[in-house]
């Protein structure tokens, strides 16, 4: 499979490119010269049954290859939207979180709960209301990604959209993310699920859903700056860590005028730490799709 994604993303950056070596391999490689026009996504036999979405709960979806002229390695997403009056679907926003290689997926009915939940506006626990029983929609976005796992443009198609007539949600809000800070600071409480208690006072929380903007205040002791960041509770060595650079070793940072902004290696194993730090209130800002951290002293 990796052999035939390689290939993959090579013919199409190809095509795109117009690159070509000699006259014999355009004879026989494959090539992308247009956008796919054909992406079927069947009509399951449940979407006209009653489906109530749970935690546990999976939705089946099958569909057909698009059209791309050869054997590619193509990326699905799944997105969800909610039929209204007249049949117009609000679709919502953001696709869902898991994607897939293959032409069948089972669905989670929590992603699914999530997507028409935002699909209706709502934001927060105490934003949600019981909506009852509703049609449904689906669709299924097919791309071949580049070598940066980004869309190739040419090569993204939408598929039809199947209506479940039926389909009961429950209360899934989709929530920012958090990340935790851990060194001396929070005396190096280790990064497990055992500790996440004691490090209720060390959490990063993403500024907004899918922002990808880490921000929190924190009070770090007199000669405890040195720390580095976690994105998820799966221990030392769980591949979790970000820090100051990929060595596991320690980077002297200086606060100019009480501020630092610097890289962040995603993931990294050093430790940002201030020699002779007096101590202070500090604002943590980690913005994953700059890789960078700042630090305020406030």
């Amino acid at each position: 499979m990796k052999h035939n994604k390689i290939f993959s993303l090579l013919a199409a950056g190809m095509a795109l490119l117009g690159m070509t070596s000699c006259a014999d391999d355009n004879d026989s490689n494959p090539v992308l010269n247009t956008a796919p026009t054909t992406f079927v996504l069947n009509t399951p036999t449940m979407s006209e049954q009653y489906i109530e979405l749970s935690e546990d709960n999976t939705v089946t979806l099958s569909w057909s290859q698009p059209d791309y002229t050869f054997a590619a390695l193509a990326t699905y997403y799944i997105q969800v939207g909610v039929v209204g009056n007249g049949d117009a679907i609000t679709w919502c926003d953001d696709l869902l979180e898991t994607t897939y290689t293959t032409c069948k997926a089972d669905v989670s009915g929590e992603e699914i709960a999530m997507a028409i939940n935002a699909a209706d506006g709502f934001k927060a626990d105490e934003d949600y209301r019981d909506m009852g029983v509703r049609a449904i929609a689906m669709r299924v976005h097919s791309a071949i990604l580049d070598g940066e796992n980004n869309d190739i443009p040419i090569t993204k198609i939408v598929s039809n959209t199947v209506i479940f007539k039926k389909m009961q949600s429950f209360k899934a809000i989709k929530a920012p993310k958090k990340m935790w800070i851990i060194g001396a600071c929070g005396g190096w409480t280790e990064p497990s699920e055992g500790s996440r208690e004691a490090l209720v006072d060390w959490v990063i929380n993403e500024t907004g859903v899918g922002t990808g903007i880490y921000q929190g205040t924190y009070e770090i002791p007199a000669g405890n700056f040195q720390l580095r960041i976690y994105s998820a509770l799966t221990g030392w060595d769980g591949g979790a860590s970000i820090g100051s650079q990929e060595a596991d070793a320690n980077k002297d940072i200086e606060l100019t005028g009480g501020v630092y902004d610097g890289d962040a290696t995603i993931p990294g194993k050093g430790n940002w730490q201030v020699p002779g730090w007096g101590g202070g209130t500090v604002r943590i800002t980690l913005n994953t799709n700059t890789k960078k951290v700042k630090f305020e002293q406030l």
